[in-house]
């Protein structure tokens, strides 16, 4: 059963814009990675993943990193509107993916810096 909500929207109108904007943002997040480490190889650091290395100084790397997680997202977000007692739980892994990304750009960060 659908809630209408202020303007016609619906809860699962609003919950699906809410996924789709945290799926955005973890995306950026991800782009932002593997741009980073395109550039940090093209500068002499060390790709450590085994998977990555063949294609970390090529732009091929952060498309192969990002590509997958828009079509997963997309996937996610679709069956969410079929299954919408989901969408708590999407919605809390998506958090935990984006802190865990920020971790990650950190980390990142401070070992190019010093």
């Amino acid at each position: 059963m659908r809630q209408t909500l202020l303007s016609g929207l619906t809860r699962s109108t609003v919950t699906r814009t809410r996924l789709v904007l945290m799926f955005g943002v973890l995306v950026a997040l991800k782009a932002i990675d593997g741009f980073w480490t395109l550039w940090a190889t093209n500068h002499g650091y060390m790709e450590l993943n085994p998977i990555m290395v063949p294609i970390a100084h090529t732009w091929w790397g952060p498309v192969a990193t990002t590509l997958p997680l828009v079509v997963f997202g997309v996937l996610v977000v679709w069956i969410t509107g079929w299954l919408p007692q989901t969408a708590k739980a999407v919605s809390r892994g998506l958090v935990a993916a984006c802190a865990l990304m920020v971790v990650v750009l950190a980390a990142n960060l401070i070992a190019v810096v010093g």
